[in-house]
């Protein structure tokens, strides 16, 4: 077995090549084009080889040491995304496993400090256990937040279409109808009504249901007054017909509904 020292001589040494290797790689993503992708992909990769070494070489008896790929996984699933980091824990795993496999074997014996072997294989499980929290936990959140991206990116793509639906149209009459249109498909609104006007009573501009109602109430609903003079939303379980006749009348049983000034 080595001693602490030569250990410790090892891992500078290892630690130097991967600067040497951080850097050029660095150098290569920064430039573009089409070997960048790859070469960050291979840095991820060397990386976890890294990380084995100096494990290998201390037998992870420093816990910073043993902490270091936690932190890798969790900076790889924020930065790039959950399943790149998935794929590096298992990354970790596999090399970790081989690293403790090889110390059990005796294969590394020339390798570790003296002590460093039994410390390494009895803290295997728990070592792994914990890597697997880590990047689960992150990788959960991580997923969370990207079809949160996804939808926005989505609800970002109809507004545009819809804008350049209304640029097209010659008929400003159409615009209500367009709008309300993209609303219902965008958020999934089964009903909905566009009430508008310069001045005086509000004009029905646009509405979406089965069938229009015959008798229509008239006048300003108490919820859209509210909407118009707060400028802020309204939200309603249900409509009341007597403080909102209007809406009432024109979605009849409606629930959850939006009142949007």
């Amino acid at each position: 077995a080595r001693s602490s020292r030569s250990a410790a001589s090892s891992v500078s040494t290892a630690t130097a090549i991967y600067f040497v290797i951080s850097f050029l790689s660095a150098s290569i993503v920064r430039r573009g084009g089409r070997a960048a992708l790859p070469v960050l992909q291979g840095t991820l990769l060397v990386d976890g080889l890294y990380l084995a070494v100096a494990i290998a070489q201390t037998g992870g008896t420093a816990e910073a040491i043993r902490l270091l790929p936690y932190v890798h996984v969790v900076g790889v699933t924020l930065l790039c995304s959950y399943r790149t980091g998935l794929k590096i824990a298992v990354w970790h795993t596999l090399l970790f496993l081989l690293v403790v496999e090889g110390a059990r074997a005796g294969v590394l014996d020339d390798w570790m400090a003296d002590g460093n072997v039994a410390t390494l294989v009895d803290g295997a499980t728990l070592t792994i256990a914990g890597l697997w929290v880590f990047a689960l936990g992150t990788a959960l959140f991580a997923a969370a937040s990207e079809r949160q991206l996804r939808r926005q990116k989505h609800d970002l793509a109809r507004l545009s279409d819809m804008v350049a639906r209304v640029d097209t149209d010659p008929e400003a009459a159409n615009i209500p109808d367009v709008l309300l249109e993209e609303l219902c498909f965008t958020f999934g609104f089964a009903r909905g009504v566009v009430l508008a006007s310069p001045r005086g009573d509000l004009k029905l501009l646009a509405w979406t249901g089965n069938e229009m109602p015959r008798d229509l109430a008239v006048g300003v609903d108490e919820a859209i007054s509210k909407a118009w003079e707060g400028r802020a939303s309204q939200l309603l379980r249900t409509i009341d017909p007597d403080t909102d006749p209007r809406l009432a009348s024109l979605i009849p049983n409606a629930r959850n509904v939006l009142v949007v000034p």
